[in-house]
């Protein structure tokens, strides 16, 4: 019933506490909801287990804490606070999963979970992301990310052809990776500087719809720029458009525009195409002959 909930400009969260009903979405669709219960006590055990060997993740993560509350006042309680369970989450997470151990931009994405539940639903719901609902490799290595981004070349092609010339024809080329890399990788958090409910109700959409949504967003908001994008004639001035105009994005409008949802077989069979070619690109790399 959840995943056929249709989203346009005039939906409303059907509940008195957006933030509960918020919640209980994300961590049912995600799946979070069933680890929690099948696992009691595995994250407060996980939480206690030293690490035994050096890991620079964590070195990572400490560096990481304070970027992610950039309006908050160094060393005040508040940023205490909130650094304090985002430190626990991704520490624990780093112990949980070592091949993917953390990368940077997870911190964001833990951050906007610990507004919305606990500590220990904020640590499924991230290994649910990192392990599940997201492609393979998508955090381990970025390669999943880096095949995301030529699917949404691809789809940026079909619907805006123009647009798409116009930025790889500027000097030096505005190119897809630059537009939609830190989109992907913190699912819209991070570089899209969109208002907040814009924000979470593409997370809605994506755990009630899945992760090919992605695309459809990041196509939206690129149509969206498109005026003020095709006005700009250097890199920096695209970059700017790019950097800015996110905050003029308010939920209404996104939803307005939003171009509908691509087939999820036609996601999946371009990501097949792209894996297939990248990892034909890899192995041809590790069999050239090395002259060092």
């Amino acid at each position: 019933m959840i995943r056929h909930i249709v989203f346009d400009k005039d939906f409303v969260m059907p509940s008195s506490n957006k933030q509960t009903y918020r919640r209980i979405l994300w961590l049912k669709c995600s799946g979070a909801l069933r680890c929690i219960k099948n696992n009691p006590g595995y994250y407060e055990k996980l939480k206690l287990v030293e690490q035994s060997y050096p890991n620079g993740s964590f070195n990572q993560i400490e560096l990481d804490l304070p970027r992610t509350y950039t309006n908050l006042s160094p060393g005040t309680e508040e940023m205490k606070n909130k650094i304090a369970p985002l430190r626990n989450v991704l520490a624990s997470y780093v112990k949980r999963n070592t091949r993917i151990g953390y990368l940077q931009g997870m911190n964001f994405l833990v951050a906007r979970l610990l507004e919305i539940m606990n500590e220990e639903e904020a640590f499924w719901m991230l290994c649910q992301l990192s392990e599940s609902l997201l492609p393979m490799d998508y955090y381990s290595n970025l390669l999943g990310v880096l095949i995301d981004l030529k699917v949404f070349h691809v789809l940026l092609q079909r619907k805006r052809p123009k647009l798409l010339k116009h930025m790889e024809e500027c000097d030096p080329p505005f190119t897809v990776n630059l537009l939609a890399f830190q989109w992907f990788l913190t699912i819209f958090i991070h570089h899209a500087n969109l208002p907040l409910e814009t924000e979470l109700t593409i997370w809605d959409m994506f755990f009630i719809w899945g992760d090919s949504i992605i695309f459809s967003v990041a196509i939206t908001l690129t149509i969206l720029m498109q005026r003020d994008i095709l006005r700009a004639e250097r890199f920096d001035q695209i970059y700017m458009v790019c950097n800015s105009f996110g905050k003029n994005i308010d939920r209404k409008t996104f939803l307005s525009h939003y171009v509908g949802n691509f087939k999820t077989e036609e996601i999946e069979k371009l990501r097949a195409q792209f894996r297939a070619e990248e990892v034909e690109n890899i192995q041809a790399s590790d069999a050239a002959p090395s002259f060092m």
